[in-house]
């Protein structure tokens, strides 16, 4: 294990810790990204999240912890 990630990797993960920032949906697109896992507690927390994903993905699957986007 070197640590290293490829720069898509990291790209992606930056924009996705700033979200709602429309790049992560961009970039998702791009990639292929088929389903977005989003924990209970952290969505709870932000509101424009919630909305910005309810926009953009439909819910797939609701658990206890964790619900899953697909894209639209």
């Amino acid at each position: 294990y070197s640590g290293l990630f490829p720069r898509p990797y990291n790209d992606l993960e930056g924009a996705a810790r700033q979200y709602p920032d429309y790049r992560a949906d961009d970039l998702m697109a791009e990639y292929g990204v088929d389903a977005v896992v989003v924990e209970r507690d952290w969505l709870a927390g932000n509101p424009a999240a919630a909305s910005a994903l309810d926009a953009t993905y439909r819910e797939a699957y609701r658990g206890p912890d964790s619900i899953v986007y697909e894209p639209l």
